[in-house]
């Protein structure tokens, strides 16, 4: 899909442009005077397709999203008073992070934009904390090409226990929460030096699967099943209201129980299941080696033998591994339950 951009007037007029590969501008879609309304004082692009609209005369803001038939959609709308009326610059940062910047005072607001749509505070800096003349702020993000994943965290109907990390833990894991923190962000920043960046990937959930763990069916020898558990955690997610098409087949379905651990054309899963050492099937060499075949990564070998490589990631379990360095839980053998690798 080309870079879409959208126009917006003060009468309410809008249009959805494009420019392509050799830097050509085409208009892709026209909205008339009275299509959007017209107080808007700030439009910013978010992760997802989606759109920040803030009016700064009365703090009134909304959510957005552009379909991929070049499409308006609302998501989400705050009242008059729900936000500041000081903000003069409102920037995407990476993991649905948003900076908000009042030039009259140099104030300075760190929030977040969830699943759902809801906006959050993360921190909060006084008047005087930054220069007060500053008329642009840019984000320049990651050097990388942006990948997010949606990340689909299923209970199936007959779970009879909670799952067995945090919630926190899966943002960290699969989102830019958790850059530095050697999840999978930082994975395939490293392993493809610096050409994919997923830090805007989000995590949604749990949903609870109307299907019992004792219906899932799939394995290496029944493709199909694999198949139709993305197909009920996507149904589930979209039912839930989640707009997955900008993420295309980059998705990742965290089980629990625990089933399957796969990847492939249509998505990847996996879950807290622990092999015969004690790594849970959520280390992130292993789920880079699944999240791998999703970008159409095969197995490497060593010679004739599938698996061999002690030094590629594709590998799966046969490279050498180290314990993670940040995550440090350890089973009741007291074996690293998370590890990395090749290392």
């Amino acid at each position: 899909m080309p870079d879409r951009i959208l126009y917006c007037g003060f009468n309410g007029r809008a249009a959805i442009g494009a420019v392509d590969a050799n830097n050509g501008l085409r208009d892709l879609a026209s909205y008339p005077a009275g299509a959007a309304a017209t107080d808007w004082t700030q439009i910013t692009a978010l992760s997802g397709d989606r759109i920040l609209y803030y009016a700064k005369n009365t703090g009134r803001i909304a959510i957005g999203a552009i379909t991929p038939g070049n499409g308006l959609r609302d998501l989400a709308s705050y009242p008059a008073g729900a936000a500041a009326t000081d903000w003069t610059q409102i920037t995407a940062l990476s993991g649905d992070r948003i900076l908000y910047y009042a030039g009259g005072t140099g104030r300075v607001a760190i929030g977040a934009i969830d699943a759902n749509n809801s906006l959050r505070d993360l921190a909060s800096y006084p008047a005087g904390a930054a220069a007060t003349d500053w008329e642009e702020i840019t984000f320049l993000g990651s050097s990388g090409k942006p990948s997010p994943w949606a990340v689909l965290l299923c209970q199936f109907s007959d779970a009879a226990t909670p799952p067995g990390f945090s919630r926190k833990r899966f943002d960290e894991l699969f989102t830019g929460a958790g850059t530095g923190k050697l999840g999978m962000v930082d994975f395939f920043r490293d392993m493809t030096h610096g050409n994919l960046d997923l830090t805007t990937s989000r995590a949604f959930g749990w949903y609870t699967l109307p299907k019992k763990s004792t219906e899932y069916t799939g394995s290496g020898a029944n493709p199909q099943g694999r198949k139709d558990l993305i197909t009920w955690a996507r149904q589930t997610a979209t039912a839930a209201g989640v707009y997955l098409t900008p993420y295309g087949n980059r998705i990742c379905v965290v089980t629990h129980p625990p089933t399957d651990l796969f990847g492939g054309p249509d998505g990847a899963c996996t879950g807290d299941g622990r092999d015969g050492n004690g790594m849970t099937s959520l280390s992130p060499s292993l789920m880079g080696q699944e999240m791998a075949h999703v970008y159409g990564l095969d197995h490497s070998w060593a010679g004739s033998t599938e698996y061999g490589d002690y030094w590629n990631t594709m590998s799966t379990r046969t490279p050498y591994m180290t314990p993670h360095p940040v995550y440090t839980e350890v089973d009741n053998q007291s074996r690293p339950i998370w590890r990395m690798g090749p290392a």
